[in-house]
């Protein structure tokens, strides 16, 4: 007879921890939306909950460190393992790859809540500025080329959303002047996801 493998048991519970602080956060967007008389509709709030699946996809792929990991490797700031220097490491795999990743961010923005570019491009600057300064602690290399072309990324999802949905007459974005928590609905999403996975999702860790 079998043992159960625990090691895939407890991967698997790596992710199912988010899920619970997606639910809260989407009722609470609910409850906030009804308390202020905004109308919105079920299928934005079925496409922001996948904007917190594509996060976490985003959190897996580029693999942003965690509290365990400060520490682990001595030196917090190593010079070799920084460019701030552009294509000085590029290379067109690399940045293909990081400019795909990122455009549906640039997508959603513009599709869910309606954002500028400028806003849009701004969150994803600093989301993908979040993840090279956390790889700091992790000893995975931080690069400038990195955070340009996933910011590009964000550019060109928000002009691909613009140019199908431009003649379209299907709004997906709430009606009315939301209050600030769901005027910066994203970067909470951002922020929540994030802080999850470096202070909650390592938890789970320690069990493998």
């Amino acid at each position: 007879m079998e043992l159960p493998d625990w090691s895939i048991s407890m991967a698997g519970l790596e992710y199912l921890v988010f899920f619970p602080f997606i639910v809260l956060f989407q009722v609470y967007a609910w409850h906030c939306y009804h308390k202020n008389k905004l109308t919105v509709r079920v299928r934005h709030m079925v496409w922001s909950s996948l904007f917190f699946v594509y996060l976490l996809a985003v959190i897996e792929i580029t693999g942003p460190g965690d509290f365990r990991d400060i520490g682990r490797y001595g030196q917090l700031i190593r010079p070799e393992e920084i460019n701030l220097v552009p294509l000085r490491w590029a290379s067109f795999f690399g940045l293909t790859a990081n400019l795909l990743l990122f455009m549906p961010l640039g997508f959603f923005q513009k599709l869910l809540w309606n954002r500028s570019l400028c806003s849009a491009a701004a969150t994803g600057f600093s989301f993908s500025l979040l993840i090279e300064i956390s790889q700091l602690v992790n000893r995975r290399s931080t690069d400038i080329d990195d955070l340009l072309a996933n910011t590009l990324g964000v550019v060109l999802g928000w002009f691909l959303c613009r140019f199908l949905f431009h003649n379209s007459r299907k709004k997906y974005q709430p009606c009315g002047y939301p209050p600030f928590f769901l005027r910066h609905a994203e970067q909470f999403s951002i922020v929540l996801m994030f802080a999850v996975n470096f202070l909650v999702r390592p938890l789970f860790r320690y069990f493998h």
